[in-house]
C-alpha cells in the first residue's frame, strides 16, 4: 500500500478539460487527505458567505473561493452575478487576506512542498 501511495503521490497533477458554453472543468489529482482538506475548506469558506443577500448556491460560491483563491487574494468583496467570481475581489495584501467571513487561506510553498493553513474565524 505504501508502494502505491508513494506512486500516486508523484502522479499528481492538475488538469483542464474544456466544455460547452464557455466553461471548463478543473481537477487535481491529490493525496487524499490535501484533498479532503480543500474540499472542506471551500466549503466552510462559501457557508460563512451565505446569508440574506447572497443569491449565489453553496456549490456556486465553492466554485468563486475556487476561483478567486487562485486568481486574486481570495478576498471576495461582493459578488457581480456575472458567473465569474471575480467581480467585486479585492487585491489586498497577498496571500492570507481574510475573506468577508473572517477565514483565511494561505498556502506556503518550500521547495517543492506546498502546504494550505486553515484559517482563524471560519465557519
Amino acid at each position: 500500500m505504501e508502494k502505491r501511495h508513494a506512486k500516486g503521490v508523484a502522479d499528481r497533477r492538475v488538469e483542464f478539460w474544456p466544455d460547452s458554453d464557455a466553461m471548463a472543468w478543473v481537477a487535481a489529482l491529490l493525496p487524499a487527505d490535501h484533498a479532503s482538506a480543500i474540499r472542506n475548506r471551500l466549503t466552510a469558506i462559501a457557508r460563512g458567505m451565505q446569508g440574506h443577500h447572497e443569491p449565489r448556491t453553496l456549490p456556486q460560491l465553492k466554485a468563486d473561493t475556487f476561483t478567486a483563491g487562485l486568481l486574486t487574494t481570495g478576498k471576495i468583496l461582493s459578488n457581480t452575478g456575472d458567473g465569474t467570481g471575480m467581480g467585486g475581489t479585492d487585491p489586498g495584501n497577498g496571500a492570507g487576506s481574510p475573506d468577508q467571513s473572517g477565514c483565511r487561506a494561505e498556502i506556503r510553498t518550500g521547495g517543492t512542498d506546498t502546504t494550505t493553513v486553515a484559517g482563524s474565524g471560519c465557519a
